[in-house]
This record gives structure tokens, sequence and C-alpha cells, in this order.
């Protein structure tokens, strides 16, 4: 069966935050991201900057974006998730960066893996949900 006309894929995500300096330097911490771009555009008239945040090997990539006229997104506005093999170590990093764990870790079964999940906040107010796997049945 072919894909139908003109379907589309998701391509990135944008994450509007109100700090885009301050919220490059958070997850770059917690994601160790290591190569960036910045860029100027405008979205509905509106003038923005936004800093594309890359894994230096991978795929994996965050983008940042913020209205240059400086009106604030809500808080809490967003749901990340990210997936890690260390979440002890995750979220060090990000409660160093200036984010707040607002869940403890916990067990989570998805299907035929079990994980586990703990919940944070970034500093635009923004919700982490981040995974470790740590068990796959067979």
């Amino acid at each position: 069966m072919s894909a139908p006309e003109g379907l589309a894929s998701p391509t990135s995500m944008k994450l509007v935050v109100s700090d885009l300096k301050k919220s490059e330097t958070f997850y770059r911490k917690i994601c160790l991201f290591r190569d960036a771009s910045t860029l100027h555009f405008q979205l509905g008239g509106r003038p923005f900057s936004e800093v594309i945040l890359r894994e230096t090997e991978g795929n994996g990539s965050l983008t940042l974006m913020a209205f240059d006229d400086g009106e604030a997104p809500s808080p809490g506005a967003a749901v990340l998730t990210f997936s890690t093999d260390d979440l002890e170590a995750f979220a060090r990093r990000a409660i160093d960066a200036g984010g707040e764990q607002i869940a403890e870790a916990r067990g989570l079964r998805l299907g035929k893996w079990n994980a586990l999940i703990a919940e944070f906040t970034d500093p635009d107010g923004n919700f982490l949900q981040v995974l470790q796997t740590i068990e796959v049945e067979a």
C-alpha cells in the first residue's frame, strides 16, 4: 500500500522559552549537546531568535525559540520526554543546571519494557519526563 498523497511527517519541534541564553545553557548541561546554530526569523510578523542544539554523534536535536519582543510563554506549556541510560546522572545535571525535580524516580511498565521515570521542570516551568529502560522481557 502506498502512502497517501501529500502525507506530511513532523521534522522538528520548537520549544518557546522566555530566556534563550538561560534555556540554551540548561539544555546543553542536561543533554550534553555540543553543537549549536543560532538563527533569526519572523513568525506571524513577530521577530524571533532560535538556537538549534544538536548531539555531537547521532541525529538528536532540540530547537529553542524566543520571541524578540520578550513575551514569555505560559509556564508548563510543553512536556518533553527524554531517554537516558543513567537517570541519576541526568537528575544531577538537571538540578545543577537550575531545573527542579518534581517527582522522584519510580517504576513504570511499558509493554515488554520495565523502566524508571522521573519528572523535572526547566527554568520556564516546562515539564521534562525522563525514562531509563531497566529491563526488556524476551
